[in-house]
């Protein structure tokens, strides 16, 4: 999970992506439990603007207590899983979230 996330936050597109997301109305729009609100939160704490200005004091984040119940649904068992698979289940709940949204909106 460590690795997917990390790799997710160094994509500039999808950095921003949620950036916009947090900041805009569509937040309000989806439901509070959703992937995408789930990895807008996590994203803040990567983001230097919302960062401590002491280096010690920064919050620490914890992936796995915001994705507990993704986790469960992932890995019910808790046994060691590919990375791929991981991070193919985060993306296509994303997509679904989302699409579901703009889907919507156009109808």
């Amino acid at each position: 999970m460590n690795v997917c996330l990390q790799s997710l936050f160094a994509c500039p597109a999808f950095f921003n992506m949620l950036q916009v997301i947090s900041n805009s109305t569509l937040a309000d729009k989806l439901r509070p439990d959703s992937t995408v609100l789930k990895l807008a939160h996590l994203q803040k704490m990567f983001d230097s603007k919302y960062q401590l200005s002491a280096p010690f004091n920064c919050k620490v984040a914890n992936a796995e207590s915001v994705f507990e119940t993704f986790l469960l649904m992932y890995n019910p068992e808790d046994e060691q899983q590919d990375a791929q698979d991981f991070l193919s289940l985060l993306l296509d709940m994303c997509h679904e979230e989302l699409k579901q949204f703009y889907v919507s909106q156009k109808t």
